[in-house]
């Protein structure tokens, strides 16, 4: 019996060693971050698609207005969100779970945030 609780034991505690999915005070949390990534996400396919073909106007100035309106929206820097991005991109199973998330509620018809 011993010769199978150590091993087990050791397994348990490199598997969640491994998996230290904790999001730190200085990351934006999940469900904000989820918010403000589709905001964004939906920004920047409206200036590649719309503003990009109108010739009256920057698309790159558009763009960087729309992501401060976002931010200002969200209460938070561009610094944070680009900070909270890259810690979700480092941590695949958080950034799924995010992603997972945003195409649910779109294929439910939930609409996460009319941005204006």
């Amino acid at each position: 019996m011993r010769k199978l609780f150590y091993p087990s034991i050791i397994i348990v505690i490199i598997f969640f060693s491994c998996t230290n999915n904790n999001v730190p005070n200085d990351i934006i949390p999940q469900n904000k971050m989820k918010l403000v990534l589709w905001d964004y996400v939906k920004a920047d396919a409206y200036c590649s698609g719309f503003v990009k073909k109108d010739s009256t106007q920057n698309d790159t100035l558009v763009n960087v207005q729309l992501q401060q309106a976002i931010f200002r929206h969200y209460k938070i820097s561009r610094e944070e969100f680009y900070k909270s991005y890259q810690f979700y991109k480092s941590h695949p199973v958080l950034m799924t779970a995010i992603l997972d998330s945003i195409s649910a509620s779109q294929r439910k018809g939930i609409k996460l945030f009319e941005f204006k």
